[in-house]
């Protein structure tokens, strides 16, 4: 359990999470831990972080990244870490299989697609391929 804390507090540690974010997710992970007694590899290990701090950890860890789109250059950072946050939390997590088709070239999306895992591959349709 030491061992598990250790590795999670270098994680947000080295990935600069804010120290109150970081306290946070610490000790739910401990109280967890102590609860349901659990050995959890560091892979699954913030998987099971309740959902209202994943957002938060994902919306620290995403800001830097989004300040970077031109929309959004002009935002203080706690500003983007919030509109992180907003977006975190209306998103609906998909998966999909390989070589799935996820959008095809003039269908309307429905929503915004974010990929957290894996690849994927972006082609459009040639003249020969349109009808």
């Amino acid at each position: 359990k030491v061992e598990l804390l250790r590795g999670v507090r270098a994680f947000v540690r080295s990935k600069d999470v804010p120290p109150a974010l970081e306290s946070k997710i610490l000790k739910w992970m401990d109280f967890d831990l102590t609860v349901h007694d659990q050995f959890r590899d560091q892979k699954n290990t913030l998987a099971a972080v309740p959902h209202g701090l994943q957002v938060q950890l994902l919306a620290s860890l995403q800001a830097p990244c989004l300040e970077e789109v031109p929309i959004l250059r002009g935002l203080e950072h706690g500003s983007v870490v919030v509109f992180c946050q907003e977006l975190f939390k209306a998103m609906v997590p998909r998966t999909y299989f390989p070589s799935s088709l996820i959008i095809e070239e003039g269908n309307e999306a429905e929503g915004l697609y974010l990929i957290i895992q894996g690849d994927v591959s972006v082609s459009a349709a040639t003249a020969t391929d349109k009808p």
